[in-house]
């Protein structure tokens, strides 16, 4: 099954902005319709469940055959956090990405897609180095902030092909260093 794949698995993260509040906030109606987003990228389920907070919010996961599918709801932002993890090479995650942003009515999205257990590091000769990496800091100062991008070395192992990003934050909202490693995909 994964003897042509250099990775076993591909995982989707993805938010969705400005979506409708009633398919953010039906429970029942959103895990069946995280199970209709598998069953529309070719996975086998295998269960599902969700729950509902409230005032509002839902959080659901669907276990596919393949891996899983999970989605965390905040409503009243009309916002969504979801995550379309798959293995294999018989199931397409951005199917279900793409339903999923359909049935959600979202106006703006932001994706990644990860490639997960890269095959070449499970070898033993598996090539790693160490490198340099660009980071943002964040400069506070008085009433004025400024952001400016630096150069920061970084003991990190980066396996060969795959390029590590790292940055102080994300947005004004949210300040937490975050390294990614990914590999970057062309556009096909």
């Amino acid at each position: 099954m994964y003897s042509q794949q250099s990775f076993l698995g591909r995982h989707i993260i993805a938010e969705f902005f400005n979506a409708d509040f009633d398919a953010l906030n039906k429970g029942k109606e959103l895990c069946e319709e995280m199970c209709n987003a598998a069953k529309h990228a070719g996975a086998t389920i295998l269960s599902s469940h969700q729950h509902t907070f409230e005032p509002h919010g839902v959080s659901s996961v669907v276990i596919i055959q393949e891996s899983n599918l999970c989605i965390h709801t905040w409503p009243e932002f009309g916002y969504a956090a979801a995550d379309f993890f798959t293995c294999g090479d018989t199931v397409n995650p951005w199917k279900s990405f793409d339903y999923l942003k359909d049935y959600l009515k979202a106006k703006k999205y932001n994706c990644m897609e990860l490639q997960r257990g890269a095959t070449q590091l499970m070898k033993e000769d598996a090539h790693k180095t160490v490198g340099q990496v660009q980071t943002a800091l964040r400069i506070e100062g008085g009433d004025e902030m400024t952001t400016k991008i630096g150069s920061q070395a970084i003991n990190m192992q980066v396996p060969q092909g795959y390029t590590a990003y790292t940055a102080w934050e994300l947005n004004d909202d949210l300040q937490q260093h975050v390294t990614t490693i990914a590999k970057i995909l062309e556009a096909k």
